[in-house]
């Protein structure tokens, strides 16, 4: 998915299937304009991910637009991009703008039903320029296929990532992959794309709660 932030250059997605190779561009003008019809003012999509029946897109907020948002649809939304159902959920406490948080990746755990997602500072006011970089966290929110019909979700879960390993020091992780879960574990792989040309992966065990 384009991220939307600058139309129509940033309006564009991707099909592609994984066997054949064969991918398609698909431009997503009508559906980007939903969003601001339902009230998000600024479009800046990071986030992708297929939980049951839905897929969710992540908007990304800024200390400009101090607000992130989940957006749940179907899963063939852009054959039909004028009458999808769209639903706006809110995700996380943002009250001190100064100390912003943004999401940006995430990904479903098939087994527990857990939403886990990327969530960095960043000293930007706007939805297309970057700034310095601050912490990374993880967020984790349990039970997400019940809660599609929610307004307003915050995190069950936050990890401060370089708190528990001073490799993420510096680094603004921004999206995560479930590689493994078990009864008491996820293992997850982080990419973190750091402005200055560079990205690194992680691959990080969480103990479930």
């Amino acid at each position: 998915m384009g991220s939307g932030s600058l139309s129509p250059y940033r309006n564009t997605a991707w099909l592609i299937d994984p066997v054949t190779k064969q991918k398609d561009s698909i431009k997503m003008d009508t559906f980007y304009q939903r969003f601001k019809m339902n009230g998000i003012d600024e479009i800046n999509i990071e986030g992708i991910a297929v939980i049951p029946g839905s897929i969710l897109l992540s908007n990304r907020g800024s200390k400009g637009y101090p607000k992130n948002h989940l957006i749940l649809t179907t899963d063939n939304f852009w054959e039909d991009q004028a009458n999808a159902p769209i639903s706006i959920i809110l995700v996380g406490s943002n009250k001190d703008s100064t100390l912003f948080s943004g999401v940006s990746g995430f990904a479903h755990t098939k087994k527990s039903d857990r939403l886990v997602l990327t969530v960095s500072t960043e000293d930007t006011r706007n939805n297309m320029d970057d700034g310095t970089i601050g912490k990374s966290y993880l967020w984790i929110i349990e039970n997400i296929s019940a809660k599609k019909n929610w307004k307003a979700i915050n995190p069950d879960q936050v990890i401060d990532l370089e708190a528990i390993d001073p490799q993420f020091k510096g680094q603004k992780i921004e999206s995560v992959c479930v590689t493994k879960e078990t009864k008491n574990f996820l293992h997850l792989v982080l990419a973190a794309d750091n402005d200055d040309g560079s990205s690194s992966i992680f691959r990080l065990i969480v103990e479930k709660k």
